[in-house]
């Protein structure tokens, strides 16, 4: 698999290199992953779907997030379960894991079983369940750190209302289990880039149907506006309505409807 470097003119991961004044692994590991090239896609010098931003990904998962950063015995990982455990002790990175923004690679690709397992193995890994606040790395460091609860919260607003060149995408990378009957997702004057948005989608999915309303943005209103459905079952919708009348634009297979945006609200019923 073909790698890409921390910096300009080095060959190979900078983990790899000895003859250096700080030459602890911890600190290799930091700048291949966390602090590494994938940043070129969040600065948009890369696009999602380069080959590099492939390669990238591809080298993050098979080796960096399934290394422990420390000699046997003293691993932040059990080594010996990663053979048969791999789901759950990789898929993040271990040392200061939202320093790496490749959740926000995978919703991008449209590949959102990726997105979701390192949604949630990072906030696992991260979040402490007596404060609800995050360290600023697996092992150590400072607690409550600011940095962390902002990317989460990042991670968690890209999830549900993402922008796209002039597009916005809503309910994009939302659990299946979200929409299990009965369930509700509600959004309520959040600010995007075109204006505030309000939206909420109710599931009756044992009743083959699910509902939606949408608030667009009036502001400056995108060129493309998106409604994602995940069905918890994974059933495809077969028609939809919007403002009770039989709408066209929807693509069953990507779970997705294409909304007027220019309305000011929008009654949608996708039925299964």
């Amino acid at each position: 698999m073909p790698s890409v470097p921390p910096f300009p003119g080095l060959r190979g991961f900078r983990s790899e290199l000895r003859d250096i004044p700080d030459p602890g692994y911890g600190a290799g590991y930091i700048y291949d992953v966390e602090l590494g090239p994938l940043h070129l896609l969040k600065s948009e010098v890369l696009e999602p779907n380069d080959p590099e931003t492939t390669w990238m990904l591809n080298y993050l998962e098979d080796r960096f997030f399934l290394d422990s950063l420390h000699p046997p015995g003293q691993a932040m990982v059990p080594m010996d379960e990663l053979s048969t455990d791999w789901f759950n002790q990789g898929g993040f990175a271990k040392l200061q894991p939202y320093y790496l923004h490749y959740q926000d690679a995978y919703l991008r690709r449209d590949e959102i079983p990726q997105f979701l397992r390192g949604f949630y193995n990072t906030l696992a890994s991260s979040s402490d369940p007596h404060t609800l606040t995050f360290r600023e790395s697996m092992d150590e460091g400072q607690p409550h750190k600011t940095h962390e609860e902002g990317w989460f919260f990042q991670q968690l607003r890209f999830m549900l209302a993402m922008e796209r060149g002039n597009s916005l995408y809503l309910a994009w990378g939302t659990p299946r289990a979200w929409l299990e009957h009965g369930k509700r997702i509600s959004v309520n004057r959040a600010a995007t880039y075109f204006g505030e948005l309000s939206y909420s989608v109710e599931s009756s999915s044992d009743q083959a149907r699910i509902e939606a309303l949408v608030k667009p943005p009036r502001r400056n209103p995108p060129e493309g506006l998106y409604l994602r459905l995940r069905h918890p079952k994974q059933s495809l919708m077969k028609r939809v309505t919007v403002g009770g009348r039989v709408w066209k634009g929807f693509e069953a297979d990507k779970e997705w409807i294409k909304l007027p945006a220019n309305s000011h609200e929008l009654k949608i019923v996708a039925y299964y």
